[in-house]
């Protein structure tokens, strides 16, 4: 409505300012803390939106600090303790995507002037290559430690878990091939719905990892 011009820019502040009083009042019938994490991602998404998203690298630490605010909003909400494990890959996990997004703007941009973000002009292809397989790899590592943890085994009784990696460095090498060597990358986040491999190997883990769970 304010880009077609139907609404004035008071208007706009005025419902602004509405929406976020609201927001804050919600937030209070929750928790301290719960009010704490929406104070915190509004400054965060304000500051990316007037002046943080034109900076390289910096924007994507943004982008997932706003994340990491939700995973927590969302745990003060159902009142849970958040897993360490949890926490370290979905950030990878967003990493992963950020860097992937940004690698096939930049290509994009290179191939046919579509520029994607401001900030994609001052990023480079190699660097982008490395951090998407160096990430990658992080998740293998990062996963593999965690099935192999002394206190997961216990908590699931099974020393299996391990057996679950193989889906998990499929799936990397996957999202990998799909990024580097084809055109169905425009997207890198729906590759992760979209791609029937990727799917398949998602569901072999969840498959494999009930089985050794449950089973």
């Amino acid at each position: 409505p304010f880009a077609s011009g139907q609404i004035t820019i008071r208007q706009m502040a005025g419902i602004a300012l509405a929406t976020f009083t609201s927001a804050l009042f919600l937030a209070y019938q929750v928790n301290y803390s719960f009010v704490a994490a929406v104070l915190i991602y509004f400054f965060i998404t304000a500051s990316y939106s007037l002046l943080l998203k034109n900076i390289p690298v910096l924007e994507i630490a943004v982008l997932i600090s706003g994340f990491i605010i939700r995973i927590y909003a969302g745990a003060f909400i159902a009142d849970v303790v958040i897993s360490d494990w949890l926490m370290a890959m979905a950030i990878l996990l967003v990493l992963l995507l950020a860097t992937g997004k940004r690698r096939n703007e930049l290509v994009l941009w290179h191939q046919k002037g579509i520029k994607a973000r401001n900030a994609i002009t001052y990023y480079n292809l190699t660097l982008l290559n490395v951090a998407v397989l160096g990430i990658g790899a992080a998740i293998i590592v990062t996963y593999t430690l965690y099935t192999i943890n002394a206190n997961i085994i216990a908590q699931f009784k099974t020393n299996n878990l391990i057996f679950t990696t193989l889906p998990v460095f499929a799936g990397m090498i996957r999202y990998a091939y799909l990024l580097f060597r084809t055109e169905k990358a425009s997207n890198p986040a729906h590759l992760l719905i979209n791609d029937p491999i990727l799917l398949l190997l998602f569901a072999t883990w969840i498959g494999t990892f009930a089985a050794f769970v449950y089973g």
